[in-house]
């Protein structure tokens, strides 16, 4: 994977990571529209054993 390409994703719940790709391009264009907000999925923790937000932090 680019690393320019990389995302951090962490849970405020339980402090897992995740690392997944974007679309430079898109993002590019929805911050041209005033969209700079992070970027959050809702992913499978572990831990807890159930899905949860996890939100783009720095890497």
């Amino acid at each position: 994977m680019a690393q320019d390409h990389l995302v951090k994703l962490r849970s405020k719940e339980t402090g897992e990571t995740y690392y997944t790709r974007i679309n430079r391009k898109r993002r590019a264009a929805k911050a041209g529209k005033g969209g700079t907000e992070k970027l959050r999925r809702r992913k499978y923790s572990p831990k807890l054993r159930k899905h949860i937000i996890f939100e783009e932090t720095k890497k």
